[in-house]
């Protein structure tokens, strides 16, 4: 399946790719999106991926509580678009 060109085009201009799933990261879109990249020889320059690493140790609650044990929450993912930006 193509990328849209949209995507292409930022990403051709940027170099940088942050991928934000509310999933475990092993068979995500992260992984699926990086292995599209690759086949089609277009690796970003910086790649991170932000995901659920286990679903049992989160436990139970709001979504809220879900994101912020995951790393999920609105500061977290602000840190790391400010990360991402840094380098």
């Amino acid at each position: 399946e193509q990328l849209p060109d949209f995507f292409s085009s930022q990403l051709s201009s940027d170099g940088r790719l942050l991928v934000i799933e509310e999933h475990v990261r092993q068979g995500g879109a992260a992984s699926q999106l990086a292995t599209q990249l690759l086949l089609a020889d277009r690796a970003p320059r910086r790649f991170r991926s932000l995901a659920v690493e286990s679903l049992s140790s989160i436990g139970y609650g709001s979504q809220a509580y879900l994101r912020a044990r995951a790393g999920l929450d609105p500061d977290a993912l602000r840190h790391a678009v400010e990360r991402l930006c840094q380098e």
